[in-house]
C-alpha cells in the first residue's frame, strides 16, 4: 500500500482505532487491527426488546452520550410494515444547554 506523505497519519495505528471506532463500531462482523478486536459494541437496536437488559441499555446510553448519568427515559422501538425500522431513543436526565 502507498500513502501520499501528506496522509501519512493513515499509517499511525491510534489513527485508524479512531476511525474505525467512530465509523465502523456497530457493523455485523469483528474487525480486527494487528490481531485485536476493535468494534466492541453491539447494535442493541437491532435485537430484540426483551433481549435487552436495563443494564445494556445504560452501558449503550453512556458510550453514546459521552454522560455518566442514566437515561429518564427509553424508548426501543421496532416496526416492520410497510418497511423495517429498529431504533432506540433515550431522554437524558439533563441537558448540557
Amino acid at each position: 500500500m502507498h500513502l501520499k506523505e501528506e496522509e501519512n497519519s493513515f499509517s499511525q495505528k491510534r489513527h485508524l482505532e479512531d476511525i474505525i471506532d467512530k465509523y465502523s463500531n456497530f457493523i455485523g462482523f469483528p474487525m480486527y487491527l494487528n490481531g485485536r478486536k476493535l468494534n466492541m459494541v453491539q447494535a442493541i437496536w437491532t435485537r430484540s426488546k426483551s433481549d435487552v437488559t436495563e443494564e445494556q441499555h445504560l452501558e449503550f446510553y453512556r458510550y453514546i452520550s459521552g454522560s455518566y448519568d442514566a437515561p429518564r427515559y427509553t424508548l426501543h422501538f421496532t416496526a416492520d410494515v410497510p418497511i423495517q425500522i429498529n431504533s432506540i431513543f433515550y431522554v437524558g436526565e439533563s441537558h448540557t444547554e
